[in-house]
């Protein structure tokens, strides 16, 4: 969609309209060519020994404490019903959580995705990661904090780990006045390796009210220049 006005409620110094074109901000050209899309999607889960408990309603899973493992697989297929785009794509990885008791629990996922064939494929069926360039945020696990929202998209490999552990009180309460607010600590780590560029990487430390209401301060390296720092405020909607 093409910039049809620069009108703006307040003129910020030294700040410009850029197009919205995520891979060249500076030309209002479009980056990708209208097109039909035929796809299917198939997606598996695997909980290894998981049981279940039979109630008189019926029966309750019980979780076995393994890791879930999981696979999307995408394939859109070229000369069907116009369609121009063939390709096929996976990501595999698992989600796994671990307690410790009164010393809280750590919750990670690792995510592994390529493109096995890439015939024609056009930008918005790229692999795409979860950026933000605000302070504002939801805290969704598999988001990154400071990550650029198209830098890293490809359609080649890429690789993600998510990791975050909540130390449920376990330094704030030792800490008088502090400990009555009833502040939960996280310290997340977030990783991704795209094929041909440098690894990214971002560590998070927070305070956490209720299960909801969230500050985060977030450092992020790009293997380039220097760390950048920052902080994240938001709400947790979303796990």
């Amino acid at each position: 969609m093409k910039n049809t006005t620069d009108y703006t409620w307040k003129n910020f110094k030294n700040r410009e309209y850029t197009s919205n074109n995520p891979i060249n901000p500076d030309k209002d050209i479009k980056n990708f060519r209208p097109h039909h899309y035929f796809n299917t999607h198939l997606s598996l889960t695997y909980s290894p020994f998981t049981k279940f408990i039979r109630v008189p309603d019926g029966k309750v899973r019980e979780e076995s404490g393994w890791p879930v493992f999981f696979v999307n697989i995408n394939k859109a297929f070229g000369n069907v019903i116009n369609s121009k785009t063939d390709y096929l794509s996976f990501d595999a990885g698992f989600n796994h959580q671990i307690d410790f008791g009164m010393l809280g629990y750590v919750v990670y996922n690792c995510r592994y995705y390529r493109f096995v064939n890439r015939k024609d494929v056009e930008f918005p069926d790229f692999f795409h990661f979860a950026g933000n360039k605000t302070i504002v945020s939801d805290f969704k696990a598999e988001d990154f904090a400071y990550l650029d929202y198209y830098k890293y998209s490809n359609m080649k490999s890429a690789f993600a780990i998510h990791a975050e552990y909540n130390l449920n009180r376990f330094i704030t309460n030792k800490i008088p006045l502090i400990r009555k607010l009833k502040l939960n600590e996280v310290v997340g780590f977030h990783f991704l390796k795209v094929s041909e560029m440098k690894s990214y990487y971002e560590l998070t430390v927070g305070l956490e009210k209720l299960g909801v209401i969230r500050a985060d301060f977030v450092c992020s390296y790009d293997g380039k220049a220097s760390p950048f720092y920052s902080f994240r405020f938001g709400l947790k909607l979303r796990q």
